[in-house]
């Protein structure tokens, strides 16, 4: 998958969860289905140094999962903070990068009101992440096809104001 679609009231979920969490890493999941974000899933970072890294507790993530079955939803992308940081993978990210399906959302905070977003595909063969295409569709937003001259709002470093 080379892009997500999410509502800009998820976006926002998302970005207000990072907030919350600050000065530790936020983590958390998004469900749904072919490209389109359904749900945010927040997760608890169980890591033993949080404010570095992020670790989904076991049985939360294993929960979510069962939910996400249920809903007949996958796993679109995997999201955390960087709270100083900017929003580039680090090399713990890319080695934690264990879901090969799934994109890679990472919300800097450097600047906390003006978020830096930006969404990542792993790539197996060379161990690296790739930027790809992240669109907020805002409220009252007609639905787009995905062929280049249509891609409306934001793609990668995408902001909130």
């Amino acid at each position: 998958m080379n892009y997500l679609r999410i509502p800009h009231s998820l976006y926002r979920a998302v970005i207000a969860h990072c907030r919350q969490e600050a000065p530790k890493e936020a983590c958390g999941l998004v469900a749904g289905k072919s490209g389109k974000a359904l749900y945010v899933l927040p997760m608890p970072n169980v890591a033993a140094n949080p404010e570095r890294h992020f670790l989904v507790d076991r049985e939360e993530q294993q929960s979510a999962f069962r939910f996400m079955a249920e809903k007949g939803w996958e796993l679109l992308c995997i999201y955390h903070s960087h709270p100083t940081a900017p929003p580039i993978p680090s090399t713990g990210d890319i080695a934690q990068a264990y879901y090969h399906n799934a994109l890679y959302l990472i919300v800097g905070l450097r600047v906390p009101i003006k978020p830096d977003v930006r969404l990542y595909r792993f790539v197996k063969q060379t161990r690296r992440m790739v930027a790809v295409r992240l669109i907020v569709q805002q409220p009252g937003q007609p639905k787009r096809s995905h062929n280049r001259e249509s891609i409306g709002y934001i793609l990668w470093g995408c902001s909130l104001r």
